[in-house]
């Protein structure tokens, strides 16, 4: 081991320039969409110059005009009928009624739960999309559901919120008194089976032109009230467009009376592409019942959320400027809706969790958030940046040119119909990417720069499942493993660069023997492949950040879940599947537990499920009132050299150093070829520790 220990202290004592010499050599091809290189950073003027997109010009006028009818389809953004519930063969409805909505965490693949860069194929809509007939396409007034004239959401006209439509909840909800809000009153629904109050798709903020940050929303007077969450930002169901551009809203969830509570910002899951904040998903009963008030956001996605162009037209990372603007709100308000505005934790799963991580970093939430919560995601997760964002909005631009039959103007972008841009970005990754350094802009710098300058002193709760890449590996067919076994090095994180072809090939050829041995891979080896991938985009980024969060000042408790149980998120649709352990995205549902569909829990789950339910709500909750997680049974210490973290699964229990027996090599790897690492940046000493520890094997945690 002198040898690599001589190594890493030449890699971390080495000036800059050395490093800055080094040539970039990335992987040219991909085996998964969740392994996907880019090429070389492109300047913003090199793009316009050299004609990679037509030019840009002024935006025509927004036509507002509302459909005549209920079929017409409008050919503008601001004429989209709400279709966020929409069933496209119109002669089969679903009958509307409170109870029959269908059960879809238990029926269908998780689409809000989604991994990023995998596609699960989507179950026709028609038969899983409840009905819509009570939902008012009238979005004149700028948000799905309201009626002519009157306030966004308003109950008039059978539209949501009604209480002419014949629901029994109704009359529950006008006992309740109005909430006042920044930017006008709304009412509540009271849940019958829980003491539980409900505000849905309340507006924190409005876009004029697709790609532009948000604004604070029109104010009105006439109360708001929604008797449910309909409101969902452009994307595809399948291959079926849904939602409405007037889509920034969020839904609260509180106890009547309560005061002072804990507040949990939770992003849903999106693959950056598509879901909304949906309650029927992130069932709010377990944690708003123990004094939590819950904030479900909406957000843009795909193009409208991330495209961009490092100029006027798209700056880049809306999505992220959207969230800022929710968290704003919920700081403003939530004190109104019985929650602590000083005591605001965020927190999510898979792409969610990226977003969270890239919110946790920033200054401009510092006043928004105390508190962080991060599972099978980080800021520093290969897949979670866009290296290269000029070179997908020029492949977005050749599919929209090719995917009409109409002439495209020099303001392609600019003027484009919402519903051809998400249909034409149908097979495009989108994710957040670095801006021009300009007023306004959200992320200049990249995380791990932010991490190695400023000092973070929030507490965090970082972890990941223990086959949390179990989905990408299932993705592979005979022509991918063959691809695989001829060209592994194209499998390679894009986030690692090489002084020499050779170098990359070296690490390839190592990497490939610590999981695979020296046998060809097959389609059988389904744990090696997720293991592989569950370290190098998930495991592996979760713990550098983790590492690095602990350096710059944070609090940071770390955690593996493991559990296999009916809850699992993900257990439906990998029924027939080869299962080695829990997958991103499974801890879902035992944080938000759905009773196995029945609405209640109790009877159809087992002791286990139980147990596992209880304890993360008591280590959650607590963590959210006080900063330090704690349950019956349970310690969970703070990161430390001795890398401490909770291992969740069948037994509980702290245990020190996360797989090294793999994680070790992606540590080494990292030091010698992140593409982000400032070597002139010293390491803190408990870094220092940290890897000298690793190195030689050593093993500081006393059980």
């Amino acid at each position: 081991m002198k040898w690599t220990l001589l190594l890493w202290l030449y890699v971390t004592l080495a000036p800059a320039s050395a490093l800055a010499e080094e040539i970039q050599l990335m992987p040219t091809a991909a085996i998964l969409p969740s392994t996907t290189p880019h090429n070389a950073y492109v300047g913003r003027d090199d793009f316009l110059n050299e004609d990679r997109l037509l030019p840009i010009t002024e935006s025509a006028e927004d036509n507002t005009e509302t459909p005549d009818t209920e079929e017409e389809i409008p050919d503008t953004e601001n004429e989209i009928p709400d279709t966020e519930n929409e069933i496209p063969d119109t002669e089969k409805e679903i009958p509307d009624t409170e109870n029959e909505i269908p059960d879809t965490e238990n029926e269908i693949p998780d689409n809000e739960n989604e991994i990023p860069d995998t596609e699960i194929e989507i179950p026709d809509p028609e038969h899983e999309i409840p009905d819509t007939e009570n939902i008012n396409p009238d979005t004149e007034n700028g948000i799905p559901g309201s009626s002519e004239n009157e306030t966004p959401g308003s109950s008039e006209n059978g539209t949501p919120g009604s209480s002419e439509n014949g629901n029994d909840e109704s009359a529950e909800k006008l006992e309740l008194d109005p909430i006042e809000t920044t930017h006008g009153p709304v009412r509540g629904v009271r849940s019958e089976s829980v003491d539980i109050i409900s505000y849905f798709d309340i507006p924190y903020g409005r876009f004029n032109n697709s790609f532009d940050a948000p604004t604070t929303p029109d104010s009105w007077e006439k109360t708001l009230e929604n008797m449910e969450h309909t409101v969902r930002c452009p994307q595809l169901y399948g291959d079926t467009f849904v939602g409405d551009s007037n889509c920034l809203t969020l839904s609260v969830f509180t106890r009547e009376n309560v005061t002072d509570a804990s507040v949990l910002f939770y992003i849903h899951e999106s693959n950056f592409n598509t879901g909304s904040g949906d309650s029927a998903i992130y069932i709010p009963k377990d944690l708003v019942n123990r004094n939590v008030t819950l904030v479900l956001p909406n957000y843009r996605l795909g193009p409208l959320g991330f495209l961009c162009l490092r100029n006027s037209t798209a700056p880049g990372n809306a999505a992220l400027k959207d969230l800022i603007l929710a968290l704003e709100w919920t700081k403003n308000n939530i004190r109104n809706f019985g929650g602590d505005p000083s005591n605001i934790a965020i927190s999510g799963d898979g792409a969610s969790a990226a977003l969270v991580g890239y919110l946790a970093l920033s200054p401009k939430t510092r006043n928004f958030t105390s508190k962080v919560i991060a599972d099978s995601g980080s800021a520093l997760s290969h897949w979670a940046i866009d290296r290269n964002p000029l070179d997908t909005a020029e492949n977005l631009a050749e599919l929209i040119r090719n995917s009409t039959s109409e002439e495209i103007s020099d303001d392609l972008f600019k003027n484009i119909d919402v519903e051809k841009l998400i249909k034409s970005a149908k097979n495009t990754k989108f994710r957040p990417c670095i801006e021009e350094a300009e007023e306004g802009s959200f992320l200049t710098v990249t995380p791990w720069e932010t991490l190695s300058t400023q000092k973070i002193e929030i507490s965090f709760i970082i972890g990941t499942a223990n086959h949390a890449g179990l989905l990408e590996a299932l993705e592979h067919d005979e022509d991918s493993v063959s691809e695989l076994n001829e060209h592994f090095t194209n499998s390679l994180p894009d986030d690692l660069s090489f002084q020499s072809t050779s170098e990359m090939q070296n690490v390839g050829v190592t990497l490939k023997e610590q999981y695979f041995g020296n046998d060809e891979i097959s389609l059988k080896d389904t744990e090696a492949l997720s293991l592989y991938y569950t370290d190098a985009s998930y495991l592996g980024p979760s713990l550098r950040v983790a590492r690095a969060l602990m350096n710059a000042g944070a609090s940071v408790f770390l955690y593996e879940f493991s559990f296999v149980g009916a809850l699992n998120k993900q257990l439906v649709s990998m029924e027939n599947a080869p299962r080695h352990g829990a997958v991103r995205g499974d801890i879902v549902g035992y944080l938000f537990p759905a009773a196995l569909g029945a609405g209640t829990r109790g009877e159809g789950t087992d002791d286990q499920e139980q147990r596992i339910v209880d304890m993360l709500a008591d280590l959650w909750v607590s963590f959210l009132q006080t900063g330090q997680p704690s349950a019956e049974g349970v310690e969970w210490k703070p990161l430390s050299a001795a890398e401490e973290f909770l291992s969740i699964g069948n037994e509980t229990s702290l245990a020190c150093g996360l797989h090294p027996e793999r994680l070790d090599l992606w540590t080494e790897i990292y030091r010698l070829h992140f593409v982000d690492r400032n070597a002139a940046i010293p390491m803190g000493l408990s870094n220092c520790l940290i890897a000298v520890a690793l190195i030689l094997g050593m093993n500081f945690c006393v059980e």
